[in-house]
């Protein structure tokens, strides 16, 4: 049987001017727990999008997920894929 190999990517962003109450709710209920199975199941692996004001609010908001993000790349478990700083 041949085997079929699968690639994730997932486009996380947010609208330019989304509130930081709608941002909390998005990272909260999609953006978090990603990260969270990402860690947990570490035979999954995945590139990602994440928007330049999401960085940001997260840098401010959640230093501790950006870190572990940071440690997702750095162990060869999430490619980062770049784009402008827009929110599209």
């Amino acid at each position: 049987m041949q085997s079929i190999g699968l690639v994730l990517c997932l486009h996380n962003t947010q609208p330019p001017g989304t509130s930081g109450p709608d941002i909390r709710r998005a990272f909260e209920r999609a953006y978090f727990p990603m990260i969270e199975a990402l860690s947990e199941y570490t035979a999954i692996r995945a590139s990602m999008h994440w928007s330049g004001q999401l960085l940001e609010w997260m840098e401010l908001h959640a230093p501790d997920t950006v870190d572990r993000l940071v440690g997702l790349v750095r162990a060869g478990r999430v490619e980062p894929l770049g784009g402008l700083w827009g929110g599209g």
